[in-house]
């Protein structure tokens, strides 16, 4: 699917015939509408068929080269199911005066971007702070999905003090593995966010280092998030081990203590059901004289196992 946008009053707009072409946002393009892009700009193919690669990295090529076509590509944050993420590429491409994005999955991620909700300084019309500004709600979608695994693991916590499940088991698993790729795709964005900034040829703004502080901040403040949570799930995944082993330990407590009641009217009751001559055999209540014993002596062990703290 492509989108096509152009700039009218200082905000983002569906592209219209009389306008200048701005942005072209591709999300799950087909093989047609790749070929389309990439013989209408003379892009190298590269440049968009990489985002289909999951495990591509974040590069940047043709930053300082001049009359060339100018790829910044980084890992943005996707929501594959409640707990579980993965880092996927994105392209923005810089060409003949229009801004190409590009990604394998439709994703939320420049959504923001076409509702116009923009930073206070940026321009929305400079080529510059509209890829600065994708670069920045990249950072800041991955704080967002930490803060929405960080609720994930306290929730986790309450429930792994009753259960023994290995539903909860799974989850963390999930979890591990949304922080882990988080951490990689932080790492790999901190460098091409630098060289970004190193170039004087396409970051040129008046106001360039409140966007480079802004935007290096939000990233470093991305990593530190991350690195955070994957130290308490680690801890985290130690203490499950010991709350599972001591949750099996009263459950079985329990149910042998449970065990142990309820042999004594098995007992009580075989010895009273033998053909031999036996105290209050000839009774009329005898029954409920040995149900009376058999109550009488579960009590008193019932009474023993609590004091004991076994019950």
């Amino acid at each position: 699917m492509i989108n096509y946008y152009s700039i009218k009053d200082e905000k983002i707009v569906e592209y219209v015939e009389g306008l200048d072409l701005f942005w072209i946002d591709m999300q799950s393009p087909t093989e047609k509408e790749i070929e389309e892009i990439v013989n209408k700009y003379s892009l190298p193919r590269d440049y968009i068929y990489d985002v289909r690669d999951p495990q591509e990295i974040s590069r940047i090529e043709g930053i300082n080269d001049e009359g060339k076509s100018k790829l910044i590509m980084l890992l943005y944050p996707l929501k594959i199911t409640d707990g579980y993420y993965a880092t996927r590429p994105i392209s923005v491409i810089l060409t003949d005066g229009v801004i190409i994005t590009a990604t394998a999955l439709e994703s939320n991620i420049l959504e923001v971007l076409k509702e116009n909700k923009f930073k206070s300084f940026v321009k929305t019309q400079s080529r510059e702070d509209f890829v600065l500004e994708i670069a920045w709600r990249i950072s800041q979608f991955f704080i967002l999905a930490v803060r929405d695994l960080e609720e994930k693991i306290t929730l986790l916590e309450k429930e792994m003090r009753v259960s023994t499940k290995n539903e909860l088991l799974y989850k963390m698993i999930n979890i591990q593995k949304s922080l882990i790729s988080f951490q990689m795709a932080t790492r790999e964005n901190g460098p091409i966010i630098d060289s970004m900034f190193a170039s004087d040829r396409l970051f040129s703004a008046e106001y360039r280092e409140d966007l480079i502080r802004d935007l290096q901040v939000e990233n470093k403040q991305a990593q530190v998030m991350v690195e955070k949570s994957s130290t308490m799930l680690e801890h985290l995944s130690d203490l499950y081990s010991n709350v599972i082993s001591n949750n099996l330990n009263d459950v079985m407590k329990i149910l042998t203590s449970i065990t142990i009641v309820l042999t004594v009217p098995t007992i009580v009751g075989g010895l009273w059901g033998m053909n031999t001559p036996l105290p209050f055999s000839n009774e009329e209540y005898a029954f409920f004289y040995l149900l009376g014993l058999s109550a009488l002596i579960s009590f008193i062990i019932i009474y023993a196992l609590k004091k004991r703290d076994f019950l």
